[in-house]
């Protein structure tokens, strides 16, 4: 019974690998489909087909964690994502997994160099790092203006979806946000834009890699991927951010656009 029992252990073993590698297959297939559909311009698919990729990555793995096949491609296929995807800390911490694993040696000296190369350069930056998300806007440049355009197909023209207005209320307060207004667009019926206005580059860079925004970024994958369910018509088909530098001078007579305080900063 015993050596039964052991038999059974190493062919489930061996079954739960085989699953896991044509699970992690389909995955990486769908991640990569998403980024010819991001080249298309299908953002809302790409974004979903993309979550849904990675969760098979991630399950694949679940179902072999010692395995060192599936963790140190895992750690590959992350560790060469963007860092807003968050998937920085589980890349370092594959790559760390399979350099220690015993058979780690026995692969191909191209592989291993390839591991050791990218693992290097996550130990670097460091599972944290945040890169400059906006390199072409001068450091000095302030204050900086971000334009956020929302579409809903659904939405009455010039009444945002509850949603829109908690995002406006969950700015308020946020560090380095100097004020907030929203208007709705006349050419594109069902469109808001949230314009903010940020002290400076650094700013922007510390909101947008935040856990607000980027809460906002999971939530909207979790739901275009079907893990949460979304009430009818607060789901947009449109979503793009800008970022413009203000200019210098202009005049208010009775109010104008911009925060009155950030005018008044710039009168003194």
């Amino acid at each position: 019974m015993k050596l039964l029992a052991v038999t059974l252990v190493a062919v489930m073993g061996a079954l739960a690998q085989d699953e896991g590698k044509a699970v992690f297959q389909q995955g990486v297939e769908k991640v990569q489909r998403s980024g010819s559909l991001a080249q298309q311009g299908k953002f809302a698919e790409a974004n979903a087909l993309m979550q849904e990729g990675m969760a098979e990555v991630d399950r694949a793995v679940s179902l072999a964690p010692d395995r060192l096949e599936l963790r140190m491609m895992r750690g590959m296929v992350y560790g060469s994502m963007p860092p807003f995807l968050n998937k920085t800390a589980t890349a370092r911490e594959d790559l760390e997994f399979a350099v220690g694993h015993p058979e780690f040696n026995n692969l191909a000296q191209n592989s291993r160099d390839r591991v050791l190369a990218l693992l290097g350069r996550l130990r670097e930056t460091g599972a944290s790092a945040r890169p400059d998300r906006f390199p072409k806007v001068p450091a000095e440049a302030s204050p900086l203006i971000a334009a956020a355009s929302i579409t809903y197909s659904d939405a009455t023209t010039g009444r945002p979806p509850a949603s829109v207005e908690h995002i406006m209320k969950q700015l308020d307060g946020y560090p380095g946000l100097l004020g907030k207004h929203m208007v709705a667009s006349i050419d594109h019926p069902g469109m808001f834009i949230i314009f903010t206005w940020w002290k400076n580059k650094q700013a922007l860079n510390n909101w947008f890699y935040g856990d607000l925004h980027q809460g906002w970024m999971r939530q909207r994958g979790r739901a275009m991927s079907g893990e949460t369910s979304v009430a009818a018509g607060e789901m947009p088909s449109q979503v793009a951010m800008e970022v413009f530098a203000g200019l210098p001078g202009g005049v208010q007579i009775n109010g104008g656009f911009i925060p009155a305080e950030i005018f008044a900063a710039g009168r003194k």
